[in-house]
């Protein structure tokens, strides 16, 4: 899976930022999601005061992982909820 990132100035945004994605993916289907940056900071704080956490075992990251490059019907919002612990 192919993926392109851009990181700028919403003012400075222009077609070639299309222009780009039309070169790489051709035909393809693509989704454009369009967000603020974020520091790795202001994430970590935002994570602290949170009153949950999830610790995910690397083998069921991977089987949803492999279910989702498969295309299998998946909820994944469930899966990842089996893993939410209120923090003490």
């Amino acid at each position: 899976m192919s993926s392109l990132v851009f990181h700028v100035e919403a003012h400075k945004a222009d077609t070639n930022i299309l222009d780009s994605i039309r070169a790489f993916f051709g035909k393809e289907e693509v989704e454009i999601l369009v967000k603020p940056k974020k520091s790795l900071l202001e994430v970590i704080e935002k994570n602290k005061k949170s009153k949950v956490e999830y610790s995910i075992p690397y083998s069921e990251i991977a089987k949803l992982a492999e279910s989702l490059e498969q295309e299998e019907d998946i909820d994944v919002v469930s899966e990842i909820k089996k893993y939410k612990r209120i923090k003490i």
